[in-house]
């Protein structure tokens, strides 16, 4: 489950504010956390860190402008983690904090878990954000098998198209010329296909039919080069190696595969909402 870790100060008046964030995480699916939940020995900064390291989303309370929180938010910042700021008071937040989102909470009033919970799901679901120093973030998404079945879809009219060679050659060449013209066809065809696709689409057919998309690590579609560069990449680094640069989309930081990292893109969820577009 992923994990939501929550920085505020350890205030009894603030209790309320992180009962309706629990609330709200249990909503999304996320296991929500605070610092002081942690079991730690020795140094509590680098307990810390390793949680702001760990969680998936983080929600930093600057309701009385604790100077801990403002610390721990600007390492969230520095990992490139997805932060959404929250207060009961906007004149508690910095300065140099107001230029992003700052959620403004009341946890007496009637609507406020659901504007909570609108605010987190924004953030956690962003493809990326405005970085701190300025740019984009990128945030990679666990989509492994949605590529699997997009690369499936993809492969379809390749497989029709090899079947009908073979039927069409039938008689007229060798067993091994008809696999060899049927297999040529595919290894430079789905390139051209997958550049084409992707600088026009921001993805192959399969993709798109399976709600995904292809991005630059500054959120902007693929330039031809660049999608022609990635299809190449893909057929020598990510398939030719029997499928381990594709399966290392299962662990590498931001699931990318071996041409997703050697052309410098990523696969994200097309309905995934960009903080930055707001």
């Amino acid at each position: 489950m992923p994990v939501c870790l929550v920085i505020m100060p350890f205030r009894e008046e603030l209790k309320p504010h992180f009962e309706l964030i629990e609330r709200c995480g249990q909503e999304l699916g996320l296991e929500v956390r605070r610092v002081d939940t942690y079991g730690y020995s020795g140094n509590i900064l680098r307990a810390i860190s390793k949680a702001l390291a760990e969680a998936e989303l983080i929600v930093a309370d600057l309701s009385s402008a604790n100077a801990n929180v403002l610390y721990e938010v600007a390492i969230a910042h520095c990992l490139g983690k997805k932060v959404l700021l929250i207060t009961n008071d906007r004149n508690t937040v910095p300065f140099d904090l107001t230029t992003y989102r700052v959620e403004l909470i009341d946890p007496a009033s009637a609507n406020q878990a659901e504007q909570l919970c609108r605010a987190m799901r924004l953030v956690f679901e962003a493809t990326y954000i405005m970085g701190p120093l300025g740019g984009t973030v990128i945030f990679g998404q666990k989509v492994f098998f949605r590529r699997v079945a997009a690369f499936l879809v993809d492969m379809i009219p390749f497989v029709l198209i090899s079947l009908g060679l073979v039927l069409f050659l039938a008689g007229k060449a060798d067993r091994i010329t008809m696999l060899t013209i049927s297999g040529s066809l595919s290894f430079f065809a789905f390139p051209i296909y997958g550049a084409v696709s992707t600088c026009t689409l921001g993805g192959t057919v399969g993709q798109w039919i399976l709600g995904l998309k292809v991005v630059t690590m500054e959120g902007d579609r693929p330039s031809f080069l660049r999608a022609l560069g990635r299809a190449v990449t893909s057929v020598f680094l990510s398939w030719c190696t029997y499928g381990i640069g594709f399966l290392w989309c299962l662990r590498s930081p931001g699931f990318r595969t071996f041409h997703d990292i050697a052309s410098q893109t990523m696969v994200v969820r097309r309905s995934s909402l960009a903080m930055s577009k707001e």
